[in-house]
C-alpha cells in the first residue's frame, strides 16, 4: 500500500501527474486498487475540492470522504452538496473521524509527537498526564475503528490471511514457501 498525504491546494499538480503518467489505466492493468481519501471539515473550500475530484469521469478510483470532527461538527454544507450526492451515486463511502479533546490535541501538536508517542511517553517534558494519555488512546482506538468501517482501504494482504498471487507466479511462490519450510514442492 502507498499512502500519499497531499495538501488541499495540490489538486492541479496531482491531476497533471495522473494524466502525464496514465497511472489510472496502469493501475487497472496491474490490478491495483486506488482509493482517494478526502478529509473534510465540511466547509466551502473542502466541498469545492471534492466537487473537482469527483468531476473526473470514470470509476478508476474508489472514494472515501472522512468527516473530521476534530475540525468541525457541522457537515450540512457537505451533505447538501451535489458532490456528496455524486459520491454516493458512485458507491463512495463516508467515515466520521471523532474529535480528540482540543487541549490534548494542541499538546500533541505543540510537541510534534506521534499519537504512539503521546500515548506511551509517561516521563519528561513532552509527557501527557495519565488522563490525557488515556483520552489519546481511546481516541486512537475510536479513530481506527471508524477507518476500519470503510473496509476496503487496506490491502487485501492485511484483510485476509491469504495473499492473492497471479497464476503465473504461483509456482515461484510455492518454491519460496517450500524453501522457507524445507518441504518439497511438486511442480
Amino acid at each position: 500500500m502507498v499512502l500519499v498525504d497531499l495538501p488541499a491546494q495540490s489538486h492541479r499538480a496531482l491531476e497533471r501527474w495522473i494524466e502525464s503518467t496514465d497511472v489510472l489505466n496502469y493501475a487497472r492493468e496491474m490490478g491495483v486498487q486506488l482509493v482517494s481519501w478526502h478529509v473534510t471539515d465540511g466547509g466551502f473550500d473542502s466541498v469545492s475540492h471534492l466537487e473537482r475530484v469527483l468531476a473526473a469521469p470514470g470509476d478508476a478510483l474508489q472514494h472515501i470522504v472522512v468527516k473530521n470532527q476534530g475540525r468541525s461538527r457541522d457537515f450540512s454544507q457537505l451533505d447538501a452538496s451535489p458532490a456528496y450526492q455524486r459520491l454516493l451515486e458512485r458507491g463512495g463511502q463516508t467515515v466520521t473521524l471523532p474529535e480528540l479533546d482540543a487541549s490534548v490535541m494542541y499538546k500533541i501538536d505543540r510537541f510534534g509527537s506521534s499519537f504512539w508517542a503521546a500515548i506511551n511517553t509517561s516521563e519528561g517534558p513532552q509527557a501527557l498526564s495519565v488522563l490525557e494519555r488515556r483520552r489519546s488512546k481511546l481516541w486512537l482506538e475510536r479513530a481506527q475503528a471508524a477507518l476500519e468501517a470503510a473496509g476496503n482501504w487496506r490491502p487485501a494482504t492485511e484483510r485476509a490471511s491469504a495473499v492473492v498471487v497471479p497464476q503465473h507466479l504461483e509456482s515461484a511462490q510455492q518454491q519460496l514457501e517450500s524453501t522457507a519450510s524445507n518441504e518439497p514442492v511438486a511442480t
